[in-house]
């Protein structure tokens, strides 16, 4: 039997290498049988690969996202801080400055027409500036008090422009603050005069939104102090008064 069999062996092996069809046939088995067990293999490694490659993917994004916060955060904090410091510069530069709405050129220059007949533009406008602190107010003001006033551009909202008061004389920049509550029954060309500090843009825009929200009862109280917003936000008088550095700081507590 076992000769036999090494026989039918042989036989098969020569079959083998001389017959191409047998080793084709062969061959088309091998792939029948090899080639759905093949897939399933790959398709298991690709979808194992595949969940791998997306959780890498997710981690990398999520670390991603969490530093790109990370440097938003310090960037706003750095650019709040940056235009603090740019305000705060700003609004030093100010500090000796006042603005006094609603005074009319005119009307004004008239009044001091006579006390310098050959004034130039620039001391005309500081003798305007006198003449409603000293005349009006009741002040004593003197002109060495002043460095400089010009009016500025209007805003169209009021018929008369600006004028600008530079100061020599902090103490007498305050008594005109002080003073100015005397303005509440003086008005020239049906028009009230105003006398506010100098604020940056960026505190003229705080102090306006404080205000909307003191007439909304929101705030106790909103002003400015050197060129600088505050607010209390009730009326305890062991509250310390806030200092508005941004829309932030309005907000509620």
């Amino acid at each position: 039997m076992a000769k036999k069999a090494a026989l039918k062996s042989d036989d098969l092996i020569d079959l083998i290498q001389n017959d191409d069809r047998v080793m084709d046939a062969i061959m088309v088995r091998i792939e029948t049988i090899l080639t759905p067990i093949m897939e399933r293999i790959m398709e298991k490694l690709s979808v194992s690969m595949t969940a791998k490659f997306e959780q890498v993917i997710d981690q990398k994004f999520q670390t991603l996202s969490a530093e790109q916060k990370d440097i938003n955060s310090t960037l706003f904090n750095e650019n709040q801080q940056l235009r603090t410091k740019i305000n705060d510069l700003e609004t030093h530069q100010r500090s000796g400055n006042l603005i006094i709405y609603g005074l009319a050129e005119k009307t004004s220059a008239a009044r001091i027409s006579d006390i310098e007949q050959h004034a130039s533009n620039k001391s005309d406008q500081i003798h305007v500036a006198l003449a409603l602190f000293n005349d009006q107010m009741g002040l004593m003001v003197e002109n060495k008090d002043i460095a400089s006033a010009y009016f500025l551009r209007s805003n169209g909202k009021n018929p008369h422009r600006p004028l600008l008061v530079q100061f020599n004389n902090p103490r007498a920049r305050l008594s005109v603050l002080y003073a100015r509550k005397e303005l509440k029954n003086i008005s020239e060309e049906n028009s009230r005069i105003y006398i506010n500090e100098h604020l940056t843009s960026l505190n003229a825009s705080l102090f306006a939104e404080a205000r909307k929200l003191v007439k909304k009862k929101l705030l106790h109280a909103a002003w400015s102090r050197e060129g600088r917003i505050y607010v209390k936000r009730s009326d305890n008088t062991a509250e310390r008064p806030q200092r508005v550095n941004s829309l932030k700081d309005l907000q509620p507590p």
